[in-house]
């Protein structure tokens, strides 16, 4: 919660950049009210929470994610400009995982420590378009979906074949 106060903070200062923060659905379970949270601590935070998230992911130019979480996997397999970052020693990527995740950190997609992660954003966030297309970016987000989100992405397609066969066919 701290680095998104520090996140919030320190973006404030951009006029060009409109950071907006969205709760996951499970955050209400914590306990901890992370948007009154935010606010206490910067009046400016503005949050998208009304809207349907495929929605909010296609009209933003960078996705943030703080969490491993789907929305990971959709925006990426979706190549909707994307950074994630997350308290690795709060949430550590599993010992299997970690070559791929850093294969995304070699190339600015994860962070794992919130200085680095502003430091990236900072230097980047009128460059986005280009650091996204570009080679190295590709490659390193291609396999990582390659790896994640390629099963998801096959089931998801082989359902609407059959649901479309079987529309065609009544």
């Amino acid at each position: 919660k701290n680095s998104l106060i520090k996140l919030s903070n320190h973006f404030s200062k951009f006029k060009e950049i409109d950071i907006r923060f969205r709760i996951h659905p499970t955050q209400n379970e914590t306990g901890l009210d992370i948007k009154e949270y935010l606010l206490a601590s910067n009046k400016k935070c503005l949050f998208d929470d009304t809207k349907d998230i495929r929605e909010s992911i296609s009209n933003s130019d960078l996705i943030i994610v703080t969490q491993n979480s789907t929305v990971l996997l959709q925006t990426l397999s979706g190549n909707k400009p994307t950074m994630c970052y997350w308290n690795e020693s709060l949430n550590p990527v599993r010992e299997d995982a970690l070559f791929r995740f850093n294969l995304l950190r070699d190339v600015g997609i994860f962070h794992g420590d919130i200085n680095s992660f502003i430091s990236f954003i900072s230097e980047k966030h009128d460059k986005i378009e280009s650091w996204w297309k570009s080679n190295s970016t590709e490659i390193a987000k291609n396999e990582f979906c390659e790896a994640y989100a390629s099963d998801c992405i096959d089931t998801l397609n082989s359902s609407l074949k059959y649901l479309y066969k079987k529309n065609a066919n009544n």
